[in-house]
């Protein structure tokens, strides 16, 4: 019984509770070339089961992303060493003026839900081009 719950029941479980996350609509580099973004400060949220979420502050300046805090992330089941990474993914959405990046192998839920606070903050600025 004690295998069946290990290697069968949880992951289910663990599915089932933390949901699907997935990197479907993030924009890439050549997406944000794409769009006119308003500037300012946003706040982003994603937020998916009880044990994970996360919200992001993204400063926008010159329409590129100039600042990204990870103010809450909440994480369970995730290493220490692998939450000091995570630290790293602004810097690196910054660099890269790309909010699509590579997820951290050792928290990959918890990085796409940082991915999906960013874009929803991304969003807000996004200046809607005028009907013709």
């Amino acid at each position: 019984m004690n295998r069946l719950f290990k290697y069968i029941l949880l992951p289910i479980v663990c599915v089932g509770v933390m949901g699907c996350v997935s990197d479907r609509g993030l924009m890439t580099h050549e997406d944000l070339k794409m769009v006119t973004l308003r500037d300012g400060v946003y706040e982003g949220k994603h937020r998916k089961g009880p044990f994970l979420g996360a919200r992001s502050i993204v400063t926008i300046e010159e329409g590129k992303l100039t600042k990204i805090e990870m103010p809450t992330c909440v994480i369970f089941f995730t290493k220490v060493k692998c939450i000091k990474r995570s630290k790293k993914l602004p810097e690196e959405m910054i660099q890269k003026q790309s909010i699509k990046i590579d997820a951290l192998s050792c928290a990959s839920y918890s990085s796409l839900s940082f991915m999906q606070s960013v874009q929803s903050a991304v969003n807000k600025a996004i200046v809607d081009e005028p009907a013709p």
